[in-house]
C-alpha cells in the first residue's frame, strides 16, 4: 500500500488501482514538507515545555505523519466519518485507536478546542491532489 524511507520524506505514496499519489515526487515535496513542523513543536511545548527537538527529529515524525495520512486516504477512499473510524481501528493498535478517536470526537464536540494540528490545509491539499488521491469529502 504504501512505504516509507528515512530521508527528506522519505517514500511516502498511496496506491491505488490505476492511480497513485506520491509524496516524495519534486512537486509534491514542496507542498507537503514543512505541513506539520509548526504542529508538531506545538504539541511538544504543550506536552514538554522544557524539552527541544532538533529539525531533523521534526522531519522524521512529518515523513511518520504522512505515512499515516497515506494509509488513512489508501482504497478504499473514505467518504464518511464511519469509513476513517474503521480505517484507524484496523491501523492504529490498541489502545492508541480508542484515544485518537476520541481525541477526535472530542474536537470536533467542543467548537472551543481548536485542533493543533492544521486540518484546513491538509484537507485543502488533499482535494488539490485528487487527481492522484481521489475524491475526497470532508470528514474532519
Amino acid at each position: 500500500m504504501f512505504s516509507v524511507q528515512h530521508g527528506n520524506m522519505g517514500s511516502s505514496t498511496i496506491m491505488g488501482d490505476s492511480d497513485v499519489y506520491d509524496f516524495t515526487k519534486a512537486e509534491n515535496i514542496a507542498r507537503w514538507k514543512g505541513i506539520f513542523i509548526p504542529s508538531l513543536k506545538k504539541v511538544l511545548e504543550q506536552v514538554h515545555p522544557r524539552l527541544t527537538a532538533k529539525e531533523e527529529a521534526l522531519m522524521y515524525v512529518e515523513t511518520l505523519c504522512l505515512r499515516i495520512l497515506a494509509m488513512l486516504c489508501a482504497k478504499p477512499l473514505p467518504h464518511t466519518v464511519q469509513d476513517i473510524e474503521e480505517k484507524v481501528r484496523k491501523y492504529f493498535p490498541s489502545p492508541i485507536d480508542c484515544w485518537a478517536l476520541n481525541e477526535a470526537k472530542e474536537t470536533l464536540v467542543s467548537k472551543k478546542r481548536k485542533s493543533v494540528l492544521p486540518t484546513e490545509r491538509v484537507h485543502t491539499l488533499l482535494q488539490k491532489n485528487k487527481e492522484g488521491v481521489g475524491k475526497t469529502t470532508k470528514i474532519v
